[in-house]
Protein backbone atom coordinates (compact mmCIF):
# COMPACT_ATOMS: atom_id res chain seq x y z
CA UNK A 1 0.00 0.00 0.00
CA UNK A 2 1.44 3.55 -1.13
CA UNK A 3 0.42 6.18 1.55
CA UNK A 4 1.51 9.95 0.36
CA UNK A 5 1.61 12.71 3.48
CA UNK A 6 2.92 16.13 3.74
CA UNK A 7 3.28 19.10 6.01
CA UNK A 8 4.74 22.15 6.50
CA UNK A 9 7.52 23.67 8.77
CA UNK A 10 7.37 27.51 9.76
CA UNK A 11 11.15 27.06 9.93
CA UNK A 12 13.56 27.67 7.21
CA UNK A 13 14.86 24.14 4.96
CA UNK A 14 19.11 24.24 6.23
CA UNK A 15 16.97 23.87 9.74
CA UNK A 16 14.06 22.05 9.54
CA UNK A 17 16.40 19.40 7.14
CA UNK A 18 19.24 18.85 9.73
CA UNK A 19 16.98 18.82 12.68
CA UNK A 20 15.45 15.52 10.98
CA UNK A 21 18.62 14.22 10.49
CA UNK A 22 18.64 13.67 14.14
CA UNK A 23 16.36 10.77 14.49
CA UNK A 24 17.15 10.82 18.64
CA UNK A 25 15.14 14.53 18.73
CA UNK A 26 13.02 14.01 16.60
CA UNK A 27 11.59 10.58 18.16
CA UNK A 28 9.36 11.51 20.51
CA UNK A 29 7.64 13.96 17.95
CA UNK A 30 6.51 10.43 16.46
CA UNK A 31 2.49 9.96 17.50
CA UNK A 32 2.76 6.08 19.11
CA UNK A 33 6.77 5.68 18.88
CA UNK A 34 9.32 5.57 21.74
CA UNK A 35 13.27 4.95 20.88
CA UNK A 36 15.25 2.48 22.69
CA UNK A 37 18.34 2.17 21.58
CA UNK A 38 20.46 3.65 19.15
CA UNK A 39 22.49 0.63 17.19
CA UNK A 40 24.42 2.88 14.95
CA UNK A 41 24.74 6.40 13.44
CA UNK A 42 22.34 5.42 10.80
CA UNK A 43 20.53 2.52 12.36
CA UNK A 44 17.72 3.13 15.41
CA UNK A 45 15.09 0.80 17.32
CA UNK A 46 12.40 1.45 18.40
CA UNK A 47 8.51 0.32 19.35
CA UNK A 48 5.46 1.87 18.74
CA UNK A 49 2.06 1.17 20.36
CA UNK A 50 -1.44 1.27 18.24
CA UNK A 51 -4.78 1.18 20.08
CA UNK A 52 -7.53 -0.30 17.97
CA UNK A 53 -10.39 0.29 20.32
CA UNK A 54 -9.89 -1.80 23.71
CA UNK A 55 -6.70 -3.86 22.01
CA UNK A 56 -3.14 -2.63 22.37
CA UNK A 57 -1.02 -3.89 20.02
CA UNK A 58 2.53 -3.10 20.52
CA UNK A 59 5.66 -3.64 17.69
CA UNK A 60 9.37 -3.43 17.87
CA UNK A 61 11.47 -3.09 15.31
CA UNK A 62 14.43 -1.54 13.55
CA UNK A 63 14.58 2.10 11.27
CA UNK A 64 17.75 2.24 8.95
CA UNK A 65 18.55 5.62 6.62
CA UNK A 66 19.58 3.96 3.61
CA UNK A 67 20.63 7.22 1.64
CA UNK A 68 20.87 10.77 2.26
CA UNK A 69 21.09 13.20 -0.64
CA UNK A 70 22.45 16.67 0.77
CA UNK A 71 21.88 18.57 -2.20
CA UNK A 72 18.61 17.60 -2.90
CA UNK A 73 17.21 17.11 0.55
CA UNK A 74 15.83 13.58 -0.12
CA UNK A 75 16.30 10.70 2.67
CA UNK A 76 15.17 7.25 2.10
CA UNK A 77 14.15 5.05 4.72
CA UNK A 78 13.77 1.32 5.52
CA UNK A 79 11.29 0.62 8.87
CA UNK A 80 10.27 -3.09 9.86
CA UNK A 81 8.72 -4.13 13.03
CA UNK A 82 7.13 -7.40 14.47
CA UNK A 83 3.67 -7.47 17.00
CA UNK A 84 5.21 -8.05 20.11
CA UNK A 85 2.83 -11.49 20.51
CA UNK A 86 3.87 -12.78 17.22
CA UNK A 87 0.07 -11.79 15.44
CA UNK A 88 1.88 -9.78 12.49
CA UNK A 89 4.19 -7.64 11.48
CA UNK A 90 4.62 -4.19 9.42
CA UNK A 91 7.63 -3.16 6.74
CA UNK A 92 7.98 0.11 5.01
CA UNK A 93 9.84 1.61 2.87
CA UNK A 94 10.25 5.82 3.22
CA UNK A 95 11.22 8.41 0.87
CA UNK A 96 11.16 11.96 2.28
CA UNK A 97 12.02 15.19 0.17
CA UNK A 98 11.93 19.02 1.19
CA UNK A 99 11.63 22.08 -0.82
CA UNK A 100 11.40 26.00 0.63
CA UNK A 101 8.41 27.65 0.18
CA UNK A 102 9.16 31.27 1.20
CA UNK A 103 10.56 30.81 4.94
CA UNK A 104 8.84 27.57 5.45
CA UNK A 105 9.80 24.11 4.50
CA UNK A 106 7.24 21.39 2.99
CA UNK A 107 8.19 18.30 3.44
CA UNK A 108 6.55 14.99 1.61
CA UNK A 109 6.75 11.53 2.56
CA UNK A 110 5.86 8.49 0.17
CA UNK A 111 5.77 4.98 1.67
CA UNK A 112 5.03 1.66 1.00
CA UNK A 113 4.24 -0.11 3.76
CA UNK A 114 3.35 -3.76 3.90
CA UNK A 115 0.89 -5.22 7.11
CA UNK A 116 -0.17 -8.08 8.46
CA UNK A 117 -1.98 -9.40 11.48
CA UNK A 118 -4.93 -7.51 13.43
CA UNK A 119 -3.62 -3.91 11.74
CA UNK A 120 -4.26 -5.38 8.29
CA UNK A 121 -7.93 -6.08 8.84
CA UNK A 122 -8.06 -2.36 9.81
CA UNK A 123 -10.08 -0.09 7.22
CA UNK A 124 -9.74 0.33 3.64
CA UNK A 125 -6.12 2.57 2.04
CA UNK A 126 -8.33 5.36 2.08
CA UNK A 127 -8.88 5.72 5.53
CA UNK A 128 -4.98 4.40 6.20
CA UNK A 129 -4.48 7.53 3.68
CA UNK A 130 -6.48 9.93 5.94
CA UNK A 131 -5.22 8.49 9.19
CA UNK A 132 -1.44 8.66 8.08
CA UNK A 133 -2.41 12.62 6.85
CA UNK A 134 -3.15 13.41 10.38
CA UNK A 135 -0.97 11.56 11.80
CA UNK A 136 2.01 13.83 9.49
CA UNK A 137 0.20 17.05 11.10
CA UNK A 138 0.60 15.84 14.42
CA UNK A 139 4.29 15.33 13.88
CA UNK A 140 4.73 18.79 11.66
CA UNK A 141 3.02 20.47 14.96
CA UNK A 142 5.27 18.83 17.17
CA UNK A 143 8.26 19.88 14.91
CA UNK A 144 7.47 23.15 14.93
CA UNK A 145 7.27 23.35 19.23
CA UNK A 146 10.64 21.98 19.05
CA UNK A 147 12.16 24.30 16.66
CA UNK A 148 10.78 27.20 18.62
CA UNK A 149 11.92 26.55 21.91
CA UNK A 150 15.71 25.61 20.46
CA UNK A 151 17.68 28.57 20.87
CA UNK A 152 17.72 30.79 17.65
CA UNK A 153 16.53 27.62 15.85
CA UNK A 154 19.00 25.44 16.02
CA UNK A 155 19.57 22.05 16.90
CA UNK A 156 22.73 19.62 17.64
CA UNK A 157 21.92 18.71 14.09
CA UNK A 158 21.95 21.87 12.60
CA UNK A 159 24.84 23.41 14.75
CA UNK A 160 27.38 20.49 13.02
CA UNK A 161 27.22 21.00 8.97
CA UNK A 162 30.15 18.87 8.79
CA UNK A 163 28.29 15.46 9.72
CA UNK A 164 25.73 15.23 7.06
CA UNK A 165 25.37 11.60 7.24
CA UNK A 166 25.07 11.40 11.58
CA UNK A 167 28.52 10.90 12.23
CA UNK A 168 28.70 12.58 15.58
CA UNK A 169 27.33 9.85 18.77
CA UNK A 170 23.55 10.65 18.77
CA UNK A 171 22.49 11.21 22.30
CA UNK A 172 20.84 8.72 24.34
CA UNK A 173 16.94 8.29 24.11
CA UNK A 174 15.35 9.96 26.58
CA UNK A 175 12.91 7.63 29.02
CA UNK A 176 9.24 7.33 29.32
CA UNK A 177 6.48 5.43 27.56
CA UNK A 178 4.70 7.19 24.40
CA UNK A 179 1.06 7.47 24.20
CA UNK A 180 -0.65 5.29 22.08
CA UNK A 181 -2.06 6.07 18.48
CA UNK A 182 -5.55 5.34 18.90
CA UNK A 183 -6.30 4.45 15.61
CA UNK A 184 -10.80 3.91 16.10
CA UNK A 185 -10.27 7.59 17.17
CA UNK A 186 -8.45 8.76 14.43
CA UNK A 187 -10.31 6.96 11.85
CA UNK A 188 -13.57 8.07 13.40
CA UNK A 189 -12.55 11.92 12.81
CA UNK A 190 -12.02 11.07 9.22
CA UNK A 191 -14.79 9.49 8.97
CA UNK A 192 -17.03 12.37 10.66
CA UNK A 193 -14.98 14.62 8.44
CA UNK A 194 -15.94 13.05 5.37
CA UNK A 195 -19.43 13.19 6.13
CA UNK A 196 -19.26 16.93 6.67
CA UNK A 197 -17.94 17.56 3.65
CA UNK A 198 -20.36 15.58 1.75
CA UNK A 199 -23.29 17.73 3.22
CA UNK A 200 -21.57 21.26 2.56
CA UNK A 201 -21.27 20.07 -0.88
CA UNK A 202 -25.72 19.60 -0.88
Amino acid sequence: MIITTSFQVDAPLDIVWRHLLDVPAIAPCVPGAQLTSVIDDRTYAGKIQVKLGPIAVDYKGQVKIDAIDEVAHTVNLKADGVESRGRGGAAATVHSEMHADGGRTVVTMQSDVAVSGLVAQFGRSAIMQDVSQRLAQQFASCLEQQLKSSPAGQTPAASNPASPSLTAAPPAPAAGAAKPVSAFRLAWEVIRASIGRLFRRR
